[in-house]
């Protein structure tokens, strides 16, 4: 866009002006020239050249992106049967500022913290503890993503686990059982037609190669 929408001099002081708010985000630096003359005769005139640089300030909110939110609410499932340090999810959050205004960090600020615990780098949440036949089907986490700017800005999110029922090691076996036994059915049924094609190929002959006749 053209300079003088950015700012204005006064053509007597030469106080400058911006005639908007800036944003690092959108322009991190803009430059322009600037002429001053006197009114002798002749006139004398120099110029210079004017660099604006805007400063990054902490005006971006973080925003979490995974997993997936509804209403600042996301719904996890893991197996009953997961055991210490298990991976339940990873919360990732984007925040469009630079440098420390950007850089952000997870914690769990309420609900079931004594079962799991989140990486406040990677966001990685993880089980510390096992869950027993008694254990309860749902745990709450409010998980809070926030900068390292001055004035720090945030956001939450609630994250419920659900746990889901385990398939006990005879259910297991049956299953395999099942699938082997129609695996093997199905081998034998088309072993017997092959043999049986092959066998009426052998046993079948021409009688009469002009008309085509056969004779089993």
């Amino acid at each position: 866009m053209p300079v003088f929408t950015y700012v204005s001099i006064n053509p007597n002081s030469g106080d400058i002006y911006a005639l908007r708010s800036f944003n690092h985000e959108q322009t991190k630096a803009f430059e322009f020239k600037v002429l001053a003359k006197d009114g002798g005769n002749p006139s004398l005139q120099s110029n210079a050249t004017v660099r604006v640089i805007v400063l990054d300030v902490n005006d971006n909110t973080p925003v979490i992106t995974a997993p997936p939110l509804v209403n600042g609410t996301a719904e996890v499932y893991i197996p009953r049967n997961a055991g210490v340090g298990y991976l339940v999810t990873v919360v990732k959050a984007d925040d469009y500022d630079e440098g420390e205004n950007g850089r952000l960090s997870y914690e769990m600020v309420e609900g079931d913290r004594g079962f799991f615990e989140i990486d406040q780098v990677n966001g990685e949440i993880r089980t510390t503890r096992a869950f027993g036949e008694n254990a309860k089907t749902a745990y709450e986490l409010i998980v809070v993503a926030h900068d390292h700017g001055k004035t720090s800005l945030s956001a939450s999110a609630l994250i419920l686990i659900y746990l889901s029922p385990a398939l006990d090691a005879q259910e297991s076996l049956g299953s395999v059982n099942l699938s082997l036994i129609f695996i093997i059915a199905l081998g034998s049924i088309a072993a017997i037609l092959f043999v049986t094609m092959i066998f009426v190929a052998v046993k079948c002959k021409r009688d009469n190669k002009e008309i085509r006749t056969y004779n089993c």
